[in-house]
């Protein structure tokens, strides 16, 4: 089942709706608001759902703190990855034995699937970013549109 195909299931909104108010008492645990809340997924399960992780793993956030959130944890991972790129480059020795060079090459080769898997990581992250952002300003703009027909004096002032 794909992440979107999770996000989409009965068994998340359920989960995600309830985590919202029981636990996080509906609002955003960055700034407080209690409007355009999302569930942020600190961590995930190698091999489950969205909606079997523990709540320690989940936390409530506003459509903006879930945005900036995602970017800081992103930037984190590049530099991260940069590190330990520039770290297993510095312990290479070109002067290797034949044997040390096979493991060398074994190495690297994990090296490069790691680094490729994060790649991945990053472009889906990327990816719900943009669907997030697409989401929140949809959010807004029906907000906005709400407020307008509620106190139409305000909207005509506004235009």
């Amino acid at each position: 089942m794909t992440y979107r195909e999770q996000i989409d299931h009965p068994l998340w909104k359920e989960r995600s709706a309830a985590f919202k108010e029981e636990v996080d008492c509906g609002q955003c645990r960055c700034c407080g608001t209690d409007r355009n809340l999302t569930v942020h997924h600190k961590r995930y399960l190698r091999d489950g759902y969205l909606w079997e992780v523990p709540d320690e793993w989940l936390e409530t956030l506003c459509w903006n703190c879930h945005r900036r959130r995602h970017e800081v944890e992103s930037a984190i991972r590049l530099m991260d990855t940069a590190d330990f790129l520039a770290q297993a480059e510095e312990n290479s020795s070109p002067d290797e034995s034949e044997e040390d060079e096979d493991e060398f090459v074994e190495e690297e080769e994990e090296e490069e699937a790691y680094v490729e898997d994060i790649r991945r990581e990053l472009e889906a992250e990327q990816d719900e970013n943009r669907i997030l952002r697409r989401q929140l300003e949809e959010s807004e703009e029906e907000d906005y549109l709400e407020r307008a027909r509620k106190d139409p004096f305000c909207f005509e002032h506004w235009m």
